[in-house]
This record gives C-alpha cells, sequence and structure tokens, in this order.
C-alpha cells in the first residue's frame, strides 16, 4: 500500500533579540521565537508582558527568572535609586503588579526548587512541643501560689472518672511541696 501521506515535522525558527526590562534597568540579548517578539510588541515591553502573561503561559525557566527579578524589585523597591523622577514613573506605571516579598520569592520557582525552599524553611523553624509550654506555665503558677491542686474543680471532676487524674494531682502536690521546699531553703 502506497504511502499518500508524508510526515512534515515542526521546528521553531528561534532569532536572538536584544530586549530591555524597564525595571531591571538592563538589556539582555536573549534567543525567542517569532511569536513571543509579537506578544512582547503586543504589550509594549519586556516588563508588560511578563508582569501581565501568567507563569503556565511563559512556558519558559528564563522568562519565569526574569519575571520573578522583576516582581522581587518591585516589591522591594530598589529600582531607579539615583533618579527619583524614574523611580515615581515606574512605581506609577506598575504599581497593580507589586506583591510582598514573601510571595515574589515563590513565583518562578520549578517544582523541585519550591520544594526545596520549603524544605530549607521547615527545617530552619524546630517547633517545640505545647507539653513543655504548658509544664511550665504551670509550675510558674505554682511558684506564685495562684494554683491549688486541693481546691482545682476540674482535677476534682477528673478523679472520679479515671487514674490519670489522680496522678495528675499528685504530680502537682509533688511539685508544690518541691516549690516550697525551695522556698524555705533560701
Amino acid at each position: 500500500m502506497p504511502r499518500h501521506w508524508i510526515p512534515h515535522f515542526f521546528f521553531p525558527r528561534l532569532k536572538n533579540v536584544v530586549v530591555y526590562s524597564e525595571i531591571l534597568n538592563k538589556h539582555m540579548k536573549i534567543v525567542v521565537t517569532e511569536r513571543t517578539c509579537r506578544l512582547i510588541d503586543k504589550h509594549f515591553g519586556l516588563d508588560s508582558y511578563l508582569l501581565e502573561t501568567p507563569e503556565i503561559d511563559i512556558a519558559s525557566r528564563l522568562g519565569n527568572r526574569l519575571k520573578r527579578e522583576i516582581l522581587l524589585t518591585l516589591a522591594k523597591d530598589t529600582y531607579y535609586p539615583d533618579d527619583q523622577e524614574r523611580h515615581d514613573f515606574i512605581k506609577r506605571k506598575y504599581a497593580k503588579f507589586v506583591i510582598p516579598v514573601e510571595e515574589a520569592e515563590w513565583i518562578g520557582l520549578d517544582l523541585n526548587e519550591a520544594c526545596r525552599k520549603q524544605q530549607e524553611i521547615e527545617e530552619s523553624v524546630k517547633p517545640e512541643p505545647e507539653k513543655y509550654k504548658f509544664e511550665l506555665e504551670l509550675v510558674k503558677r505554682l511558684a506564685s501560689g495562684d494554683e491549688d491542686p486541693d481546691k482545682d474543680e476540674i482535677v476534682k471532676e477528673l478523679e472520679s472518672e479515671s487514674v490519670v487524674a489522680e496522678k495528675a494531682k499528685k504530680m502537682m502536690r509533688s511539685a508544690k511541696n518541691l516549690i516550697s521546699r525551695a522556698r524555705q531553703v533560701r
């Protein structure tokens, strides 16, 4: 059986283009497709194109990295420190794109980088179990005399219900005795 069709392959036509980022104040030579050039022109510049286009539609690591840098620069307000007039112009022009720095740091990261960043954040914060906090509060209340285990209604209610409450009451009494002994030693 003869072949009546011939497979066609599509290869995008890439070209080197020099683009200017108004916010970063840099000229960059990047490789883009014709469609990207048209979209940049349609948005009247690289910054507007990157800021107005969702990350999923940019579909480029370089584009997402540039968007992240632009958003971080806008959030930190570090553009044009020497030229106040230009600074105010950029601030007014891109005011609707300003987001908090914490949010801007996450934009443009791929999945592996985002996971790594989240792991670093979680590892930097060591959670402390609340039982230590409650124990410290109880010891302080017992030391100040605000807490009396004999008059504690909750302990009395639980005492009839469980063995654990009785142990808790004994522990509170022993803690109170230790504190009173420590006061006598002073």
